[in-house]
């Protein structure tokens, strides 16, 4: 789901702005620093991974920092969380380490510092690795508006760069400022503090978000609208989940759909998607079914609903997946500026890992893997009829570059070949450059650098 549903109790890190679920466990949470359209500057550096190792792209989608690390977050305030070994630091945009890898975890600068974990304990370092606030608190956010959420014990309070508990930790959870004021939980409800800690909207919400646009998303009953600096709903209480403002829209779930209201509560997009997240770049992206495409304020497909999982764009690019297994970044035309070049390989390899389960399970019971009696070659057909459903619900029969596995099948052994990019085998007794060779419970041909375990 995209948006926050009422019953929504964690605490919003606002993870979706650069790639999604393909790379997502080898990016940390985007910082709260922004540029005035809200929208992290990202130094022109776009992470992607090779080999198992983290580099960054460059705009157009040529390799700037090469890929050497072993992970690495986005560029935010001119810097990049990456790790070496067990270590975080940090790169600046031509890839120079300006502060060695010596930390225990590592967040994103904002405001020119950076929130570092040393074993239990975080604090706060500047772009020079010098620390500005010595490692204390049990956790520790970006700084936003010159102050940063903390936490000592079970209660938050906020921080400020010299390190002052400028308003002492009291809350059971806090958000970051914006426009000036901040949401905190005090038992269970929420309210909001201004920037001396004193509340500005009493506590009476049963969840709140921070301000975007004038705007706040906040929680009456199991209905979401919105409120003004006030405190008082602009848009009435209506909605089942609702997503921050951004580029003057806001999405907004009604029932199982999924549509965009403007400040003034009224529909621009009537509800029809099944999901739907917030505009960026003036693409919004949203689902049909099971598949993610682009709309403009219109409700106007851009970009047509085709990939199988797709991110908001983000300084012009946006990061998808395909079915067939290709993926990358695309432009806001839908055209790929660079194509992820593990994910069919990997997608490839964990589909003959399914075939390959699913067809011992069936050896065990009958004591063989022939199929028909065939002692050999197989089409695709004949094993998926053999081991679906009883073995694998739907067999997977085409690799990630959308040609058919070539199949053998013998009393004792079994041989599940994909021909690769260049879609021509000679089969697994004589595989050539490019095959992908899964045999007898191994990885027998593999990609160079992509883990066979």
């Amino acid at each position: 789901m995209s948006g926050v549903t009422p019953n929504d109790e964690r605490i919003l890190m606002h993870k979706q702005r650069g790639l999604f679920l393909a790379l997502c466990v080898l990016i940390i949470a985007v910082a709260c620093n922004k540029n005035s359209s809200g929208i992290p500057d990202n130094s022109g550096r776009w992470p992607f991974s090779e080999n198992d190792k983290m580099g960054f792209l460059d705009d157009s989608g040529k390799v700037a920092i090469n890929a050497t690390f072993d992970a690495a977050g986005t560029f935010t305030d001119g810097l990049a969380a990456v790790r070496v070994g067990e270590r975080w630091g940090y790169i600046n945009p031509k890839g120079d380490l300006v502060v060695n890898p010596q930390f225990d975890g590592a967040g994103e600068f904002a405001e020119g510092l950076a929130p570092v974990k040393v074993k239990d304990r975080y604090g706060y370092i500047d772009k020079k690795g010098a620390y500005a606030i010595n490692p204390q608190f049990d956790e520790a956010s970006e700084f936003s508006e010159g102050l940063a959420a903390v936490a000592s014990g079970e209660r938050y309070g906020y921080v400020d760069k010299k390190g002052t508990l400028t308003i002492n930790p009291q809350f059971d959870h806090a958000f970051k400022f914006s426009e000036g004021l901040a949401p905190v939980m005090i038992g269970k409800r929420w309210g909001y503090v201004d920037k001396t800690g004193k509340i500005a909207i009493n506590p009476q919400f049963d969840f709140a978000l921070p301000f975007s646009e004038g705007l706040a998303a906040a929680t009456t009953g199991e209905r979401m609208g919105f409120i003004d600096s006030e405190g008082k709903y602009a848009i009435t209480p209506q909605f089942d989940a609702a997503t921050e403002f951004h580029e003057g829209v806001a999405a907004v779930k009604s029932g199982d759909k999924w549509g965009y209201v403007g400040k003034d509560g009224k529909y621009v997009v009537n509800p029809q998607f099944d999901d739907a997240n917030r505009f960026a770049d003036g693409r919004g992206q949203v689902k049909m079914g099971d598949r993610s495409g682009y709309v403009d304020k219109t409700g106007k497909f851009v970009i047509n609903p085709q990939y199988a999982i797709a991110g908001m764009f983000y300084h012009g690019l946006a990061y998808v997946r395909e079915d067939e297994g290709k993926g990358g970044y695309i432009d806001k035309d839908g055209k790929y500026v660079w194509v992820d070049k593990t994910v069919s390989p990997k997608r490839t390899m964990a589909d003959m890992r399914s075939i390959a389960t699913a067809w011992e399970a069936r050896a065990t019971d009958i004591n063989s893997y022939q199929v028909d009696g065939i002692d050999g070659r197989l089409t695709v057909d004949q094993l998926a009829n053999a081991l679906s459903p009883t073995y694998i619900k739907k067999m997977p029969r085409t690799d990630g570059w959308s040609s058919p596995f070539l199949l053998e099948g013998r009393a004792y052994s079994y041989s599940i070949v994909s021909p690769g990019p260049n879609k021509t085998s000679p089969g697994a007794s004589r595989p050539d450059a490019d095959d992908i060779v899964f045999s007898d419970g191994t990885f027998t041909k593999a990609p160079k650098g992509i883990e066979t375990n």
